[in-house]
């Protein structure tokens, strides 16, 4: 994920320019241009070099005066379960996977305090193989 300022300083030259066609076309984020930012808030905050979580959590978009402006799509469907070329029992194992995953990014899998340590079920793990990798 980038950091806020990287938007807010596209945001603000786009205003700049677009001023000089049409003076209100400064006063709306990225001057009314539709603009599409893709992300997942489950995986990685940016990165605050020195920083402390607060730091990075600060960094976020949803912290810009721009959030607001925002209009949030989720995806609802996970499109690697739709292939043809996946056997029965490969599709239960991936959507046992994928239900877990989305527990842990709920917060379902650790405790209310703090940070914690996650189980990870015997079933979700990839056997060790013979060369001790």
């Amino acid at each position: 994920m980038a950091n806020k300022y990287c938007f807010e300083a596209v945001d603000r030259s786009l205003c700049d320019i677009m001023k000089g066609i049409k003076e209100d076309n400064g006063l709306k984020p990225f001057s009314r241009i539709t603009t599409i930012l893709g992300g997942d808030f489950r995986q990685i905050l940016p990165v605050v070099r020195k920083g402390d979580r607060h730091d990075m959590i600060q960094a976020c978009i949803k912290n810009s005066y721009l959030w607001k402006s925002c209009e949030v799509h989720l995806l609802r469907k996970n499109m690697r379960l739709q292939s043809n070329e996946l056997e029965s029992i490969s599709k239960d194992a991936m959507q046992n996977f994928v239900d877990w995953i989305l527990d842990v990014g709920d917060g379902k899998q650790c405790s209310d305090i703090g940070e914690s340590w996650i189980s990870i079920e015997q079933k979700l793990m990839l056997p060790k193989s013979h060369d001790g990798v």
